[in-house]
């Protein structure tokens, strides 16, 4: 009588198996990376923010003096948002990024010059990435960053 086998061998199983390793080995960096560059878009996005209001703050008053970000001042916070959304994640005198992985400071300011950090929040994703750091800019528009990354990667 014939027996005929339904089902896998282990040797096929055991194949299976490693090429779903493989694939997983290529695919997760790949993902980090892609989700670190958009966690970075963040807080380039929400430095940009800051540096556009910062030059309207400017353009209606004549001096960045007096500007704050994350006060909830209505007068004189750039971004207008009230302080309960600022304080709690990024302390006193900065406001975070739309995702939460950043918060955007005053770094240097006086009446005629400016200059705005992007620093990743502790205890979010973007905490102790090295690529690009803290992104800065100034308000001659020089934007920096304190990684190990390219100013092409970076900006």
């Amino acid at each position: 009588m014939l027996n005929i086998g339904r089902g896998f061998t282990l040797v096929e199983l055991m194949i299976v198996i490693a090429i779903m390793g493989v694939l997983a080995a290529i695919a997760i960096p790949s993902y980090n990376s892609h989700m670190s560059r958009a966690r970075i878009s963040d807080g380039k996005t929400a430095l940009m923010e800051a540096y556009a209001a910062s030059e309207r703050y400017y353009a209606n008053r004549g001096s960045y003096t007096g500007a704050t970000l994350g006060t909830g001042n209505a007068v004189t916070d750039i971004l207008g948002r009230p302080a309960t959304q600022s304080a709690p994640a990024c302390g006193a005198g900065s406001a975070p990024s739309s995702e939460q992985n950043y918060c955007v400071r005053f770094t240097a300011l006086t009446a005629s010059a400016f200059t705005l950090q992007a620093v990743p929040r502790a205890g979010s994703a973007q905490a102790g990435e090295s690529v690009c750091g803290t992104l800065s800019i100034n308000s001659l528009g020089q934007k920096t960053f304190s990684g190990s990354g390219t100013q092409e990667r970076c900006w």
